[in-house]
């Protein structure tokens, strides 16, 4: 039974803060893994979480020695649960931030949090309980990114990355929190061996694996491992996403936080972007290489279905220092999985009326991600096939965007970049026509019994890497006749488009209903197909100071359509 220890950083700090004691004041609660709020995804029994705030602690403190105590530094946190009061089992407290454990004895549901510091009591913060919600930890500290990831073999035990890539057959273990309550026994002391992995399951690249533990740190207090073996049939790859799925439910929201983007890689790292040996040992080290990288975007819109509609485009082009963590998010987002992997995730807005209620119908979130580099100017041009071209702005620091003045469909690009007057980069080439629905191809949403929602399509122009997402949408709006603000919220869920439907569960379906106006149900349904085309150029050899390490080319060219709210 492998059970070694590992210090989790966001759970133990050392670094001296003081501050003068006036009232402390929670500004939120969210899981310790992942930083996903609390009241609005949930916290798991037994599981550690974080609090925010100001004024928290007098100073800085931390529990090193087991039993855990419930009073820490002057602090004290209690939950409101049926009435009564249970003390959260402290790990750290400081003036902005304390880590605990959630007793296992708290009931489910939404509960309330208050802060006591030397006798001055919080306000209430709120916090949604679960029997279950895993996240794993990542090096960034906030959920996404490499996993803690260990693994196992016959010279002995190493922290996997970049150039230290997992092999088929090795044991590996995946750190995180969340995966239950205690059975028996006390959250304060160490647990021993407790195993809570009987419905837990972890996809690797979409092949299922069956852990051969799954359960508390035998030594530490609420923090989990998942044992399992690599399987020879996952494909290689620098950021392999990693599904850990409890009860069968493998979710990105809020039952658990269960799609993690993970690093499993192996014997032979395979090449990421061209990027030298030296450039990736220097990622694995905690520092940064430069992107520069040219995103562009086409949506073909389906006025009805095996219809085409209206052509939408735009494109943008950055210049970025990324670390490892968020060049995963870069990498994983482009790169549309060859295997089975499906996962929902939750949005929510309230603000001003938006013009109209519309999906993204986007495989993921188009931001830049790295660190974007304002020292270089940017000149970018998309050009079209009859002459026209688009009016972006020249010498722009770093990051420039633009979008197709609806009369000029792009054909070609041009991207260039400077500092001062030295040349940086200079890339072109050319852009594919936007896809176009066939008469066959067929979405249909529908509801189903118990509940749920079922997405079901037939398509004729599927490529392997497709992705679809599928996007419903509720709202309502705040203020009566004359609304002043509304009320959004959408489940986008993506799934392999080599299948022909996908079920959204009623749990999901109920969530989105629930907030909708009364009787009015969802409001807007969505599909998207997304075809991902990353790419590479080279850069000036050698690169002047400031030159991107690597160009990426990512394309995104997909089809959307409505369908009748189920």
């Amino acid at each position: 039974m492998m059970a070694r220890s590992l210090f989790v950083p966001i759970l133990f700090l050392t670094a001296a803060l003081t501050q003068a004691q006036t009232d402390p004041v929670i500004s939120a609660i969210a899981g310790a893994a992942d930083n996903w709020s609390a009241s609005e995804f949930g916290l798991a029994r037994g599981g550690i979480f974080t609090i925010y705030g100001t004024n928290l602690a007098p100073s800085v403190a931390s529990a090193f020695r087991l039993p855990l105590p419930t009073s820490l530094n002057g602090v004290t946190v209690t939950v409101s649960t049926n009435k009564q009061f249970v003390s959260a089992l402290l790990l750290y407290v400081s003036p902005h931030q304390i880590n605990a454990i959630l007793p296992s004895a708290v009931q489910e549901g939404l509960q309330i949090v208050y802060v006591d510091v030397n006798g001055v009591q919080s306000g209430a913060g709120s916090i949604l309980v679960l029997t279950s919600r895993f996240a794993a930890f990542t090096h960034s500290q906030l959920g996404f990114g490499p996993a803690v990831l260990q693994q196992y073999n016959k010279s002995g035990v190493a922290l996997n990355g970049l150039m230290h890539p997992a092999a088929p057959g090795q044991a590996l273990v995946l750190w995180g929190t969340g995966l239950g309550p205690l059975p028996s026994g006390s959250d304060a002391e160490a647990p021993g061996v407790v195993n809570l992995g009987n419905n837990v399951t972890v996809l690797v690249a979409g092949t299922v694996v069956k852990p051969f533990y799954a359960g508390r740190a035998p030594q530490f207090p609420g923090l989990d491992q998942i044992n399992f073996y690599l399987p020879s049939t996952v494909p290689a790859g620098c950021y392999v996403p990693i599904t850990v799925s409890v009860s069968g439910e493998a979710r990105f929201e809020a039952a658990a936080a269960l799609f993690i983007q993970g690093e499993v890689q192996f014997s032979t790292p395979p090449t990421l972007f061209g990027l030298s040996a030296a450039l990736v040992e220097r990622l694995d080290q905690g520092g940064t290489v430069r992107v520069g990288a040219l995103s562009f975007d086409s949506e073909t819109d389906g006025q009805s279905q095996g219809s085409n509609g209206q052509v939408g485009q735009s494109a943008r082009a950055w210049l970025s220092d990324y670390d490892a963590s968020n060049l995963s998010l870069l990498v994983s987002g482009w790169h549309a999985p060859h295997f089975t992997l499906s996962f929902c995730e939750r949005q929510a807005y309230n603000g001003p009326v938006s013009p109209q209620i519309s999906a993204t119908a986007s495989l993921i979130s188009q931001d830049v991600y790295g660190a974007v580099a304002n020292d270089a100017t940017l000149n970018f041009r998309i050009s079209g096939a009859n002459g026209c071209f688009w009016n972006i702005p020249a010498n722009i620091p770093g990051w420039v965007r633009g979008d197709s003045p609806g009369n000029c469909l792009a054909s070609s690009y041009s991207l260039s970049g400077s500092a001062g007057n030295t040349a940086l980069f200079s890339v072109s080439g050319s852009l594919p026509a936007p896809r176009q629905w066939s008469p066959s191809d067929q979405v249909l949403i529908t509801s189903q019994g118990g509940g749920s929602i079922q997405a079901t399509w037939n398509l004729a122009d599927l490529k392997p890497e497709d992705q679809l997402t599928l996007d419903l949408i509720s709202a309502k709006f705040i203020g009566g006749i004359l609304p002043t603000g509304e009320s959004k919220d959408s489940l986008t869920c993506s799934v392999s488009a080599a299948g022909n439907s996908f079920l959204v569960q009623p749990d999901e379906a109920q969530w989105l209903r629930s907030l909708g106006e009364p009787g009015g149900g969802i409001r807007a349904a969505q599909v998207s197909l997304a075809t991902f085309l990353p790419g590479s150029a080279g850069v000036t050899s050698p690169a002047p100071p400031g030159a991107p390490d690597v160009f990426l080319l990512l394309i995104s060219n997909r089809l959307a359509a409505s369908s009748p709210t189920p």
